[in-house]
C-alpha cells in the first residue's frame, strides 16, 4: 500500500492516477491551504478521498469533488461517528448514479471509520478487518475485498474527511460500518439506493 501526501493537489479521475502519483497530468490543483493523503492501493475510479486539515483558522479553496462533476453533486450526506459506537444516520437514502459528497466527522473520543459495503456484507467485511492483525492500522482496517464499495480513512478523533462517490445503479440497502476491530458490531447503518 503506499500513502500519497497530496498538499494542494487532489487526485483527478483518470486512470493512470495511481501509477504515477507525482506527475502533473494526474493532479488537479485547488485553491488554500488542503493537505491529504491519496490511497492508490485502493483506488476507486468513481470515488475520490480528501482529508481536510484547517490552517490559520479558516479553510478556504475551490471544488474538491472529482472534475468531470463539474463542482456539482447530486447530494450530500453528512454522518457522525458518536459516542457509544454509533452513527448519527441510522440510514440514509440516495438514487441510482446519483452523484455522492459524503462528509464523515468523527465526534466521538475513538477512532473511527465509514466503509460502505455491498448489501449483507457489513459483518463479513469487520470480521475480514479483524484478521488484518499489525497491518490493520496502516490499511485504515480496510480489508481488501470486493465487498467494500467506498470507504473513508481511519479518522482521529475530532477529524473530519469527505468523499466522493456514485452510488450504485443496482437498488438495494447498503450497509456501512465503522471498521475499527470490533467497532462492526454495532456501529452499523445503511444507505438505501431507492428509485
Amino acid at each position: 500500500m503506499k500513502k500519497f501526501v497530496i498538499g494542494v493537489f487532489v487526485c483527478a479521475l483518470v486512470s493512470a492516477c495511481g501509477s504515477s502519483p507525482t506527475a502533473p497530468e494526474n493532479f488537479a490543483q485547488i485553491g488554500g491551504n488542503w493537505t491529504g493523503t491519496f490511497d492508490s492501493s485502493n483506488w476507486n475510479p468513481i470515488a475520490v478521498k480528501v482529508n481536510l486539515t484547517q490552517s490559520a483558522g479558516s479553510v478556504t479553496g475551490t471544488w474538491a469533488g472529482p472534475t468531470d462533476w463539474n463542482g456539482t453533486v447530486d447530494q450530500t450526506v453528512s454522518v457522525q461517528g458518536v459516542e457509544g459506537l454509533k452513527f448519527s444516520l441510522a440510514s440514509f437514502d440516495v438514487k441510482p448514479g446519483a452523484r455522492v459528497k459524503l462528509d464523515f466527522a468523527n465526534t466521538s473520543d475513538m477512532l473511527h471509520n465509514l466503509v460502505v459495503v455491498k448489501p449483507g456484507a457489513g459483518t463479513k467485511v469487520g470480521e475480514a478487518a479483524l484478521k488484518l492483525g499489525l497491518d490493520g492500522q496502516k490499511l485504515d482496517y480496510v480489508p481488501k475485498s470486493d465487498d467494500v464499495l467506498f470507504n473513508t480513512s481511519l479518522l482521529e478523533p475530532q477529524k473530519v474527511e469527505s468523499i466522493y462517490f456514485v452510488a450504485p445503479t443496482t437498488p438495494g440497502e447498503y450497509q456501512y460500518v465503522c471498521t475499527f476491530p470490533g467497532h462492526y458490531v454495532t456501529m452499523q447503518g445503511t444507505m438505501r439506493v431507492i428509485r
